[in-house]
């Protein structure tokens, strides 16, 4: 089970659809369809539930989640839930700290630490480009387009699901805000 934490939050989209009460499932094979046909490289998704963490909030939702099978850190989570005779339909563009980030900032906090296991994170960061895996602190100008590209890619295909669904109440899809708000700022 994954938690989606309001301060890992990076990039965030919503917006109701009137009288699509019951289409949440839709919207997830809907955007599940239109991703798998443009056949992204390194993406891999799955319907979970998410809590939003800690040992007290137990609530958990069901969400589509997004993972770059390369980039690591960053996941894209997709809502659909109900509220009254509306449907909510979100994402969030989420970066987890990975395991080497926490290392980093834990011996960081100290002189001595760092000098000591600089040799660690050195060789910890050489691994990653043997597995050809990224943390988001070793993201270079290229893989923060692949970042932007994967991102995209599930924005545009939970906008088309959104439209499809409006369309055939005959609502006006032209109306909905269509940039995401946070440090992506896709349109």
């Amino acid at each position: 089970m994954s938690r989606l934490k309001e301060e890992n939050i990076t990039d965030r989209w919503s917006t109701l659809i009137i009288g699509a009460q019951g289409s949440g499932q839709r919207i997830f094979n809907e955007v599940k369809k239109g991703i798998e046909e443009l056949e992204p490289p390194n993406l891999h998704i799955v319907e979970q539930n998410v809590t939003m963490g800690g040992a007290i909030n137990k609530r958990k939702r069901v969400y589509l989640t997004v993972k770059h099978k390369r980039i690591k850190g960053f996941y894209m989570y997709i809502g659909a839930m109900d509220y009254g005779k509306q449907l909510f339909v979100s994402w969030y563009l989420v970066q987890e700290p990975t395991g080497l980030m926490k290392f980093i900032k834990l011996i960081t906090s100290h002189w001595a630490a760092a000098l000591l296991f600089s040799p660690v994170v050195l060789l910890s960061r050489a691994m990653e480009k043997v597995r050809k895996e990224i943390s988001p602190i070793n993201l270079d100008i290229f893989d923060s387009e692949e970042l932007v590209a994967y991102v995209t890619t599930g924005h545009h295909a939970v906008l088309d699901s959104v439209e499809k669904i409006m369309g055939e109440s005959n609502q006006d899809f032209t109306k909905v805000e269509t940039k995401s708000r946070g440090f992506l700022n896709i349109s």
